[in-house]
């Protein structure tokens, strides 16, 4: 059977449709994994930031050998260091 020249045409525009759509979703994951890289490693690093703020606070509000080891604002007493 001897197909006309149209019908071969839009059989293969079909494939290419099917292909851009493949490709137009691949492409919005591919996008959504490197913004969501992004955004992990913004976290990362403001989980540190708050990580550090708080050992900074804890080591304020408490008291052990370390932080008496260390210069701290609390202890100073008359303009002299204990």
């Amino acid at each position: 059977m001897n197909e006309s020249p149209e019908y071969e045409i839009s059989g293969e525009m079909k494939d290419y449709v099917d292909m851009q759509n493949f490709w137009m979703r691949y492409n919005r994951v591919l996008l959504e994994k490197v913004a969501l890289e992004k955004e992990k490693s913004v976290k990362i690093q403001e989980n540190g930031n708050l990580r550090s703020l708080l050992k900074q606070y804890l080591e304020g509000i408490s008291v052990n050998s370390d932080i008496l080891s260390k210069e701290n604002p609390l202890l100073i007493i008359n303009n002299k260091q204990k």
